[in-house]
C-alpha cells in the first residue's frame, strides 16, 4: 500500500487525470454496454411476436388470392390465372413452413399442422377441378365446390391461429413489460451506483489537489499582506503541485530580499510618475488647444465673395437661383459651427463641399470644373478632421483657377495604396510661385497671408495624426497644382 501511495505522489497531474477519467470513463461504457444489450434483447423478442403476426394476416391474404386465381381459372381458363395460382400457393407453402420454425406453442404447432393438411387438401380438390376443365367436362364443379368448403375451414384455422398468436403475444408483451421496467430500475441503481464512484473519486483526487493548493493560497495571502516571515508550505507530493509549492516557498524568500530595495526606490519612482502624468496632460492640454486654435484660422474672403455673388444674382435673375445660392451658403456655415473641431465622415465633407460649388459655380459658371473620383464605397465612411479637404479646394479655385481667363478643372481624386487613403486635388490653374512653394515645403506662411488654408490643413493632419499621416505640395508654374493628403487607413476607420 505504502508503495501504491509513492507511486501516485510521484506521478504528474496528467497521469492522475487520465488514470481517473479512464476509470470513470471504463465503468460508464461496462453499463451502458450491459444496458443497450439488455434493450436489444427486449426488442428482439417484442419485433419476433410482431413478425409472427403479420406473417399470419399475409397467409389470410395470400390464400385469399390464391382462391381467386383458382375460380379465375375454372371461369375463363386463362394462363395467366393458372400462373398467378400457382405463385401464390408456393408463398403460402412458404409462408407456412416460416410460422412452424418459429412457434414455441404446441397448440399453435397443432393449428399450423391442420393448415398445412387442410390447404394441401382443398388445393388438390381445385388442381383436379383444373384438369377436368381444361377437358372441357362439366364435372370440375363438383371438386372445386369440395376444395371450397374445405377452404373455409382452412380460414377458420388460421384465425384460430392468430387468435392464439395474440394470446401468446399478450402474454408475451407483459413478461416483457415487467422486464423492461426491472431493467429500468437496474439501470436507475447503475447509475447511481457510478455516479456515487464518480463522486467519491472526484472527491479524493480533488482533496488531494485542493488542499496543498490552499495552503499555498493561504501563504500568498500572508505574503499578500505583507507578513514575509510566514512559514514555508510544506511539500507532500513530487509532481506539479508540490514544485510548485518549491517554487513559492524560494520565491517567499527572494520576495523577502528584495523587499528592501523596492522601498528604497518606491519613493523615486512615484515623483518621477507624477512629474510624467504633468507633463503628458500638459501636452496633451497645449496639442488641443493648438488644434482648435488652428481649426478655426479659415480665410474669411470665402465669405464676402460669395455675398457679391448673391447680391449679383438677386440683380439679374429671379429670386429662386438666390434661395439656392443663400441655402448653400447657409447649410456651409452650419457645418463649420456644428462641426468645428470635431472628426466627421467624409461623405459629410463631400456634401459640405457640394454646397460650397454650388456657389463657386455660380460665380466662375463656364470657367470653373469640377471632378470627384471615389475609389471604393466605402471610403464615405471613413473619418477625418472637419473642414480638411475644402481649404484645398479653395486654394485650388482662387489661386489657380480664378486668375485664369478661361477658367480650369478642380479634381478631387481619393482612393486606396498601400495601406493608406490619399486625397488628391488637383487643379489647371496658374500653378503656385516657386518661392510660395518653398515656403509652403518649409511650413511658413506667406507674407500676405493667402495660403493660410494650405498651411492650416498641413498642420492639423501632422497633429491630429502625427507621424503617420502626410501631406505633400506639387506645382508647375502656368500647369497647376496637386495637393495631396495622405491618412493612416487604420485610424481613418477607427476615429
Amino acid at each position: 500500500m505504502e508503495d501504491l501511495r509513492d507511486l501516485w505522489s510521484r506521478w504528474p497531474i496528467r497521469r492522475k487525470l487520465r488514470v481517473f477519467f479512464f476509470a470513470v470513463v471504463s465503468v460508464s461504457a461496462l453499463v451502458n454496454l450491459y444496458l443497450h444489450f439488455n434493450n436489444y434483447r427486449v426488442m428482439d423478442r417484442f419485433n419476433h411476436t410482431l413478425d409472427h403476426y403479420y406473417k399470419v394476416e399475409d397467409l389470410r391474404s395470400v390464400a385469399a388470392i390464391n382462391r381467386d386465381a383458382a375460380e379465375a381459372y375454372l371461369q375463363t381458363t386463362d394462363f395467366e390465372e393458372y400462373e398467378e395460382y400457382l405463385v401464390t400457393k408456393e408463398r403460402m407453402g412458404v409462408l407456412l413452413q416460416d410460422i412452424g420454425s418459429n412457434l414455441s406453442s404446441r397448440e399453435a404447432h397443432f393449428y399450423v399442422n391442420s393448415i398445412r393438411y387442410l390447404v394441401d387438401t382443398y388445393q388438390k380438390d381445385w388442381e383436379r377441378a383444373m384438369r377436368w376443365r381444361r377437358m372441357n367436362t362439366g364435372e370440375y364443379y363438383e371438386d372445386f365446390y369440395t376444395g371450397l368448403e374445405i377452404y373455409r375451414l382452412t380460414r377458420n384455422e388460421v384465425q384460430q391461429l392468430l387468435n392464439v398468436g395474440i394470446k401468446e403475444g399478450a402474454a408475451s408483451y407483459e413478461s416483457l413489460v415487467k422486464e423492461y421496467e426491472g431493467l429500468q430500475g437496474l439501470s436507475v441503481m447503475v447509475i447511481l451506483g457510478v455516479l456515487l464512484l464518480a463522486l467519491y473519486l472526484s472527491q479524493v483526487f480533488s482533496d488531494q489537489m485542493s488542499k496543498p493548493l490552499h495552503k499555498l493560497a493561504e501563504a500568498a495571502g500572508r505574503i499578500s499582506r505583507g507578513d514575509l516571515t510566514a512559514r514555508e508550505v510544506p511539500v507532500g507530493s513530487r509532481d506539479e503541485i508540490g514544485a510548485l509549492a518549491a517554487a513559492f516557498n524560494t520565491m517567499g524568500r527572494n520576495i523577502q530580499e528584495l523587499v528592501d530595495r523596492i522601498n528604497e526606490n518606491a519613493s523615486i519612482e512615484i515623483k518621477l510618475r507624477d512629474e510624467e502624468v504633468k507633463v503628458a496632460r500638459t501636452s496633451q492640454l497645449l496639442q488641443e488647444a493648438e488644434f482648435n486654435a488652428l481649426q478655426a484660422r479659415i480665410n474669411p474672403h470665402f465669405l464676402f465673395n460669395t455675398l457679391n455673388v448673391i447680391g449679383r444674382t438677386a440683380m439679374f435673375e429671379d429670386a429662386d437661383k438666390t434661395s439656392r445660392l443663400v441655402i448653400a451658403l447657409a447649410d456651409i456655415y452650419r457645418y463649420r459651427l456644428r462641426q468645428a473641431g470635431r472628426d466627421v465622415a467624409l461623405e459629410e465633407e463631400l456634401g459640405m463641399l457640394r454646397q460650397y460649388l454650388v456657389l463657386q459655380k455660380t460665380r466662375f459658371d463656364e470657367r470653373l470644373e469640377f471632378r470627384l473620383e471615389l475609389g471604393e464605397e466605402d471610403l464615405k465612411r471613413m473619418r477625418i478632421p472637419a473642414l480638411l479637404v475644402q481649404p484645398l479646394v479653395e486654394n485650388a479655385i482662387i489661386h489657380g483657377v480664378e486668375p485664369k481667363v478661361e477658367g480650369g478643372i478642380v479634381r478631387i481624386k481619393i482612393f486606396r495604396r498601400k495601406g493608406m487613403v490619399q486625397i488628391r486635388v488637383t487643379d489647371t490653374g496658374m500653378g503656385i510661385p516657386p518661392e510660395v512653394m518653398e515656403g509652403i515645403s518649409r511650413d511658413k506662411e506667406s507674407p500676405d497671408g493667402s495660403r493660410i488654408g494650405v498651411q492650416n490643413v498641413r498642420q492639423r493632419v501632422r497633429l491630429y495624426y502625427g507621424e503617420n499621416g502626410g501631406f505633400q505640395a506639387r506645382s508647375k508654374r502656368g500647369c497647376g497644382t496637386c495637393m495631396i493628403l495622405r491618412i493612416p487607413l487604420e485610424e481613418a476607420e477607427d476615429v
